[in-house]
């Protein structure tokens, strides 16, 4: 296949990541918040294309995914604060995975990077916070989010496992590798 039409592969592909992110983004709003008590918790199911394209793209590619999310979860949700929070909290969980990936390899599961995806996630969503409102007592909140980091973490492991060994018999996958 000519470069030119591997870039339009991988556009298209980019773009169905986002769209997909994006859809279940706007899913998650719908369902029940299964720990209220800690502020800002949600479930992050739109994770799943983000680990989803740390394995299938190259960083550069998969760091456009997580930005075109955050800035799109604003527009769809017209709140710039809230894109600060996740801006923060999808860069740093990015940087998390990807030097995870790039340093260990195989020695830590995609699951494990996912749960660090999610404990980094949050991480840079209370330090845009605190440093936002200017009250650095709001990382009290750490070791409750991290806690639930876990099994959130676990779950987008698992299900961005299930889609990635069903992408892994698609054409598509090839062409994107040779890319």
């Amino acid at each position: 296949m000519k470069k030119k039409n591997r870039n339009i592969y991988r556009m298209i592909y980019i773009a169905l990541l986002v769209a997909q992110a994006m859809v279940v983004f706007k899913l998650e709003e719908l369902i029940p918040v299964p720990f209220p008590a800690v502020p800002g918790a949600k479930l992050g199911l739109a994770n799943i294309f983000t680990l989803v394209s740390l394995y299938t793209l190259d960083p550069f590619s998969t760091f456009v995914v997580v930005a075109l999310r955050s800035i799109l979860s604003m527009v769809i949700g017209s709140n710039p604060a809230a894109f600060l929070y996740s801006i923060s909290g999808v860069v740093l969980a990015f940087l998390f995975m990807w030097g995870l990936k790039s340093t260990l390899g195989d020695r830590l599961s995609r699951i494990g990077i996912s749960v660090a995806g999610a404990f980094a996630h949050n991480l840079g969503q209370l330090l845009a916070a605190a440093i936002l409102v200017s009250a650095p007592r709001i990382l009290v909140w750490l070791p409750a989010l991290t806690l639930l980091a876990i099994p959130t973490g676990f779950f987008v492991g698992v299900t961005a496992n299930f889609m990635l060994e069903h992408l892994s018999r698609m054409n598509i996958m090839k062409e994107l590798k040779r890319g």
